[in-house]
């Protein structure tokens, strides 16, 4: 949004701030009135006025949203005023079904919450987008969605470490290990059935299979990058040589931050939340 009227860099960067400010503060809102009044997740994410009412848990969580895009439209250099009032229009949220699926959803939210944020005073552009990420993030679930697909990307990772340390011979151990770990991962991304926990919760009566799985999991992608594999480089002087740099060395930049926040992911998933 952001990055598009500048067409900066600049301008790109403050863009993803306030978009990732935004996405935040959808879902921490939520999460919030979760906590607060003691329900499922699920049953704060989907609350609105049009689905459960005028209630103590829906009047809550839209002031949250309220206030929340209050704030950041005023870090934007807008108004309070314009953000608020686009913020509280996520109390009438369309829900999750009909309304022409989930884009069609969202567009409706969209076209609410900017032509609430114009009336407060402030751009279109703005309330759209905060009011879009909103119904994203509360009424679709879709950060279900998102960190699923970071564990299949970073299963898919994880897969191809080990074929590479395999290939290399004296990796291959680690790099079967790394293959059984990344097929486990997809798996419960997928199905919501984690075999490797699953048999350390069965050996330890349900006490040590998230956090076990964590750090095997950890451990093995630690091990994984600091291995290393055979590479054959052309020397001026020497011709093809084959030197041995490490697994990290090799793997490209935006590789290990997509692995190390799918690890980052499975840890959270592991930890007590209640």
């Amino acid at each position: 949004m952001v990055a598009i009227s500048t067409g900066t860099i600049k301008g790109a960067l403050k863009g993803a701030l306030f978009g990732g400010l935004t996405a935040g503060a959808a879902y921490g809102v939520a999460e919030l009135t979760s906590s607060v009044f003691g329900i499922g997740e699920g049953a704060a994410h989907g609350a609105s006025f049009l689905k459960n009412g005028l209630t103590k848990v829906t009047a809550f969580k839209t002031l949250g949203h309220g206030l929340a895009r209050g704030f950041i439209s005023k870090f934007q250099g807008g108004s309070f005023k314009s953000g608020f009032l686009s913020g509280l229009t996520s109390g009438f949220d369309v829900g999750t079904k009909g309304n022409g699926g989930i884009i069609g959803r969202t567009g409706i939210m969209a076209i609410v919450g900017g032509t609430a944020s114009v009336i407060g005073g402030g751009k279109f552009s703005n309330g759209a987008f905060g009011s879009a990420m909103t119904h994203l993030f509360n009424a679709e679930g879709i950060v279900n969605k998102v960190k699923s697909g970071l564990s299949i990307l970073g299963g898919a990772l994880q897969i191809a470490a080990g074929t590479a340390l395999i290939s290399s011979g004296i990796g291959a151990p680690l790099g079967a290990a790394m293959i059984g770990l990344g097929t486990n991962n997809i798996i419960s991304a997928t199905t919501g059935y984690n075999p490797i926990q699953s048999g350390l919760d069965y050996m330890s009566n349900g006490t040590l299979g998230a956090k076990t799985y964590v750090a095997i999991d950890l451990g093995l992608g630690g091990a994984s990058m600091l291995t290393k594999v055979p590479r054959v480089v052309d020397s001026v002087v020497f011709g093809k040589q084959i030197i041995y740099p490490t697994m990290y060395q090799t793997t490209s930049r935006s590789g290990l931050v997509m692995e190390a926040g799918s690890a980052l992911n499975t840890g959270y998933g592991a930890v007590d939340h209640d």
